[in-house]
């Protein structure tokens, strides 16, 4: 698959890698690594690689998949340097990244049962839950609860032991229904809470089963949009103020919850604290799209893409390209294929991999892979290229660079020295 018209790319697990001056690298125009976690590579490798990319002009294309990017401890490994996206922290969630905030309804409705249990017992438990998964990874919780004013349940607190969740647990347990309802003041109070955490990412969930007094939400949605606080709201019961909570989530960029079965709060409360956990891979059918129109992805322009199976989350870096996104109706759009320029090299990567468990669907795809290899490998040295006139127009030039192969991949424009009949010359004209 990686030679197929090639100019002498070279597929590599990770043995061939050694230095910038060994001839497997130095003689080679393109390397391509598959699925190789950074363990297998020594830091000199790594570094070797690095100078053959950014000096020698060495094109790299890496192909990912469950040993590699953020399953594989690129994040801290000198290979973060060289690609157009960050890897995550390995394991399957981040660490002391985190700060959740839970503002949960204790009206006295709350005492009313939803599907045959009454709301204030399931809020228990999944509040509970959430407290167990905080602790399991050392980030930080709080808790508000609101009837008609609201209430600091538990501040937020860096749960780092099995003491602290104990106490948090305690807490929640002694939480009874009464009051009437405002989502404003204990939205209002989660906001203040969480905006004294220095957490990367910062999530609350609001959960009510009842009507608000009217307020102004548009000041205090803005104050978290501005913070990048998400809010994800869950409206409990046929009574809950459906719309009121679907336009803060919708607001915020949070998920917006209905059910009138109180059994499914710790689900959702589950899955809300494991999405703002950033999970490092994402698993089900996600549907791939185009994001770009660089020559790496030209042959995809057309036609329907093949989705992906599961895909290594990642983000792009300031000054790369993601030409191809992946997406799936419960999961954030992550990059799939991204692509920068690393000193006089190129670089392409592609998370899902190519192959099981995946990938497979894009194991056909030759036309793709043989144009990223074309697009990162050596340049190819130009040909020389004459201006002819604009058959159209006696004052034009034109320059054709359907002759000039791979070496003309890439080009949006080119500067010339324009010499007169007079031998005067205008140099660095920009030529369209």
């Amino acid at each position: 698959m990686y030679r197929a018209g090639l100019a002498k790319p070279i597929a590599c697990p990770a043995a061939c890698i050694a230095s910038a001056s060994r001839p497997a690298i130095s003689g080679e125009d393109a390397l391509v690594l598959d699925d190789v976690p950074a363990r297998s590579l020594s830091r000199a490798q790594i570094l070797g690689l690095n100078n053959a990319v950014r000096v020698g002009g060495l094109g790299l294309l890496v192909l990912g998949g469950p040993h590699s990017f953020s399953l594989g401890r690129y994040a801290k490994s000198p290979l973060q340097q060289i690609l157009p996206v960050r890897s995550l922290v390995p394991g399957n969630l981040q660490r002391r990244n985190v700060a959740v905030e839970l503002v949960l309804d204790r009206s006295g409705s709350m005492v009313d049962l939803a599907g045959g249990v009454p709301k204030i017992v399931m809020a228990h438990q999944a509040a509970r839950q959430t407290a167990q998964f905080i602790a399991k990874h050392d980030d930080q919780l709080g808790i508000v609860d609101f009837d008609i004013v609201p209430h600091t349940l538990v501040p937020l607190t860096r749960l780092g032991s099995t003491e602290q969740r104990d106490r948090v647990d305690n807490i929640v347990d002694a939480l009874r229904a009464n009051g009437g309802t405002n989502i404003y003041l204990g939205l209002k109070r989660g906001l203040a809470q969480l905006s004294a955490s220095n957490s990367k990412e910062r999530h609350i969930i609001l959960m009510s089963d009842g009507i608000s007094q009217p307020e102004n939400y548009a000041p205090l949605l803005a104050q978290l949009r501005q913070a990048r606080i998400t809010v994800a709201t869950v409206a409990l019961g046929a009574d809950a103020d459906r719309k009121l909570l679907g336009q803060i989530a919708a607001a915020t960029g949070g998920h917006a919850y209905v059910t009138d079965n109180a059994h499914d709060l710790p689900k959702i409360f589950a899955k809300e604290t494991q999405l703002a956990a950033k999970p490092v891979r994402v698993r089900g059918r996600l549907g791939v799209t185009l994001s770009s129109d660089s020559p790496v992805v030209r042959s995809l322009l057309r036609g329907a893409l093949p989705p992906v199976r599961g895909n290594v989350v990642v983000t792009v870096k300031p000054g790369a390209q993601a030409d191809l996104v992946a997406s799936g109706k419960k999961s954030t759009t992550n990059p799939a294929l991204a692509e920068w320029q690393l000193g006089q090299g190129r670089v392409v990567t592609w998370t899902p991999g190519v192959g099981a468990p995946w990938g497979a669907a894009w194991s056909s795809r030759s036309a793709l892979w043989n144009d990223a290899v074309r697009w990162v490998q050596r340049g190819a040295a130009v040909p020389a290229l004459t201006p002819v006139v604009d058959p159209g127009s006696s004052d034009e030039l034109r320059i054709d660079l359907s002759d000039a192969g791979a070496a003309a991949l890439g080009v949006t424009s080119i500067s010339g020295t324009l010499t007169d009949g007079a031998g005067g010359r205008r140099a660095h004209l920009p030529l369209v």
